[in-house]
């Protein structure tokens, strides 16, 4: 957690429900991961590597307040077209215009860090963030910016940053 950042308060948690299709391209993602020699310097001992992390978004609409839990169809939504249809690489750089790591979907261990970029495109005083599985499968640990990258090195499957100063945060 941000050492300077207050400790919000949760208003709401909400369970999404993937459609069928969607579950099944990834456990079918997960399998191919899995089964790969890739998985063999796992990080925590699931299949395909797999863990919970966050992930923050813009929010062009009220979902989440009000108990409003139907997603809009408002482009620029990020959370709402990840609710609707999942994560989607070609979104990428919308709102920071960069990768710290190049090209890829950002997720995080830290909340607070995914908080930095749940964005309102309204004025509210709620945030909204996704909390996903994902699957790491054999990361390469970085400890230096690779903005370059449009995929994982050959031999990974995915980026994981190892800073330990000011950047975690």
């Amino acid at each position: 957690m941000h050492p300077e950042k207050e400790v919000p308060d949760i208003c709401d948690i909400y369970v999404v429900l993937q459609t069928d299709a969607l579950v099944d391209s990834y456990e079918t993602y997960l399998k191919r991961i899995d089964r790969g020699a890739s998985c063999m310097a796992q990080v925590y001992k699931t299949p395909g590597n797999e863990t919970y992390r966050w992930h923050g978004t813009s929010r062009a609409c009220r979902i989440g307040e009000h108990a409003t839990t139907t997603p809009c169809l408002n482009p620029e939504c990020g959370i709402c077209g990840i609710i609707s249809s999942s994560f989607d690489l070609d979104h990428y750089g919308r709102a920071t215009k960069w990768g710290r790591f190049g090209r890829g979907i950002y997720t995080t261990e830290v909340s607070s860090k995914s908080d930095d970029y749940a964005l309102n495109r309204h004025k509210s005083f709620t945030k909204a963030l996704v909390l996903a599985s994902v699957t790491l499968g054999h990361p390469m640990k970085l400890r230096h910016n690779s903005d370059q990258l449009i995929e994982p090195p050959l031999g990974y499957d995915s980026v994981i940053c190892l800073f330990l100063d000011s950047y975690s945060y």
